[in-house]
């Protein structure tokens, strides 16, 4: 198709190092720069790996978005600078209240299944914008939530503040039971007749 040929003989530019580097140990090609060109071979490998069906689930764990055949979800958009009031009808900056009335908004409407965070704050520190609108769609929606991240920092903050987020977790593991194991061997001769000592 013509999207694989692009990959092919024009590429893309991958500016992440680490992406770059793993792009080309996997058989991409590298070029001037950072374009890399992503070989077609390689695009209908990791479509064939690909699951053919993924549900995701609210935050309370029930079903609510099974990514399967044609299924369409709908939902909210990202980052207005500008809202109506809806008290007053003006037209003015979004405030992380917003943000909250948004996705309690889409949390009470049946069509729409998912939320972002329709708004950019702006008393909020700009540097952490993302954040404050993440929580408030946490506190305020069941729905899934799609978000922005300015950079790394911003996902260990979006990870409520757990004091293990961005570290290596490594577990010790001991399986106590899986629910395969064999039957125990029977004891004694089975025929209850007493008069052997197995039986005893």
């Amino acid at each position: 198709t013509a999207a694989l040929e692009v990959l092919e003989k024009i590429g893309i530019r991958m500016e992440h190092p680490q992406v770059r580097r793993m792009l080309l140990d996997k058989g991409c090609k590298a070029g001037e720069g950072d374009w890399v060109y992503i070989p077609s071979f390689l695009v209908e490998d990791a479509l064939r790996s690909a699951p053919r069906q993924i549900v995701l689930y609210d935050q309370l764990g029930n079903r609510a978005m099974p990514l399967v055949d044609n299924n369409s979800f709908y939902g909210t958009g990202s980052d207005t600078t500008f809202t109506l009031d809806l008290e007053t009808g003006e037209r003015r900056r979004t405030r992380l209240q917003d943000t909250a009335n948004f996705a309690r908004l889409v949390d009470g409407l049946e069509n729409i299944s998912f939320a972002m965070s329709m708004s950019n704050p702006e008393d909020v520190p700009v540097d952490s914008i993302y954040v404050y609108s993440f929580a408030e769609m946490v506190k305020n929606t069941n729905k899934h939530i799609v978000f922005i991240a300015d950079n790394g920092d911003d996902i260990v903050k979006m990870d409520v503040n757990h004091p293990l987020a961005g570290k290596t977790l490594v577990f010790d593991i001991e399986i106590a039971e899986t629910g395969l194991e064999p039957e125990p061997e029977p004891t004694g001769c089975g025929s209850d007749c007493g008069g052997c000592n197995c039986c005893d």
